[in-house]
């Protein structure tokens, strides 16, 4: 027991120390945000997300994710900059486009007591982005995302890359229920305390 406590203490430091060199910009975001708009999940939420567009176009809807033991399930929608030049109406237009992202859906959490998750409350938590990335190619560089679920939880989440790919083979398509997209996570806050890194597949 010892021994895993040490472990545990060395890891919390580790994650501290990245944490405070790679989100020194962060501006908090915490409880007091306005919560996911369900009316409008594409309009994205200017006035209270740092620097994002306000009107976005979906690249891909219900891409699919989870946790390695299946706890945390995702189904995401993957947001365009609609005033960028792209062709929205292509379906694959995912595999083109280059710019600005946000991330809205939900995360449902399955289970109490999931150590992963730092006892995150089960419930369906409606996902918007605090934060905005880019991607380019299928793939998502950092963004910052807030949880809110229907049972009164709160997760701030990093997340520091996301991998999209289509489980047919067939290629990143919008009319695909085969969408999935991999991401390293950081969860900044669950429920107001410091939690841990995860990975989704």
């Amino acid at each position: 027991m010892k021994h895993f406590n040490h472990i545990t203490k060395i890891l919390i430091g580790s994650l501290v120390a990245v944490f405070l060199v790679a989100c020194n910009k962060s501006g908090g975001g915490g409880s007091g945000a306005a919560p996911y708009n369900p009316s409008n999940p594409w309009g994205g939420n200017p006035q209270n997300c740092v620097n994002c567009f306000a009107g976005g176009e979906p690249l891909l809807v219900g891409v699919k994710t989870q946790t390695n033991n299946g706890n945390l399930q995702g189904m995401l929608d993957i947001i365009g900059d609609q005033s960028r030049v792209y062709n929205f109406a292509d379906p694959r237009v995912v595999s083109s486009y280059m710019g600005p992202v946000q991330i809205v859906g939900t995360f449902t959490v399955q289970q109490p007591g999931d150590w992963y998750l730092c006892g995150a409350t089960p419930g369906v938590y409606q996902i918007r982005t605090l934060d905005q990335g880019l991607i380019q190619l299928g793939v998502t560089s950092p963004l910052r995302l807030e949880a809110v679920s229907n049972t009164g939880g709160q997760m701030i989440l990093r997340v520091a890359q996301g991998i999209l790919r289509n489980e047919s083979g067939s290629g990143l398509d919008r009319n695909s229920p085969e969408n999935r997209i991999s991401m390293a996570i950081y969860l900044e806050r669950v429920n107001g305390q410091p939690c841990y890194d995860i990975q989704t597949l």
